[in-house]
This record gives C-alpha cells, structure tokens and sequence, in this order.
C-alpha cells in the first residue's frame, strides 16, 4: 500500500521550519559528538568497562547523526522540489506584467 504526498507552495515554511529544527539537532549532535570523543579519549586503556561504554554511546550518536542528515536532505529535497527557481519567478512577474 503507498501513500501519495501533495506538496505546493503553501508547504514551503513547513518544510523550513523542519529543516531549520533538523539543522539545529544536527549542530547539537555534532557537539554532543565531539565531546563524547575527548571525554573516551581521557578515559585509561585499562578502564575497558567504560570505554566500552563511552564507544557504545558514540556509535549510537553517530547512528542518529547518520538519520538526522538523510531527514535533513530528504525534507530539503521536497522543499527544492516545490519551491520555484528564480527563474521561474522571473517568468511568473514577466508573464503577469507583460514584461
């Protein structure tokens, strides 16, 4: 069973609001990222149980780092899917106004 999605122009704050919220987790997760690495970094090779640990918790954000940037590119897609080129727009003002 497939569903049909019907996008126009009314969608495109919709689909800016998801991709500016989609951005923002994104930035948080690379964050997040960074200092779970130095934090593991920091931790004794002897601690293997911690280390373990801190690995399991950067694989996962990578995992949902991974997912957050297909969405992002996925919703930025439709949005340049619906959204009119410039030059679309150019020939929208000049078929209006005759120029």
């Amino acid at each position: 069973m497939s569903d049909t999605i019907h996008l126009d122009t009314s969608h495109i704050p919709l689909l800016c609001g998801f991709l500016a919220t989609f951005q923002a987790h994104i930035e948080e997760l690379l964050i997040r990222f960074s200092r779970l690495s130095e934090l593991r970094d920091n931790v004794p090779e002897s601690d293997s149980e911690l280390r373990r640990h801190m690995n399991i918790l950067l694989w996962h954000c990578s995992l949902e780092l991974d997912w957050s940037i297909r969405a992002y590119e996925t919703y930025r897609e439709l949005r340049d899917m619906v959204q009119p080129s410039s030059s679309e727009l150019a020939a929208l003002w000049a078929g209006a106004y005759g120029l």
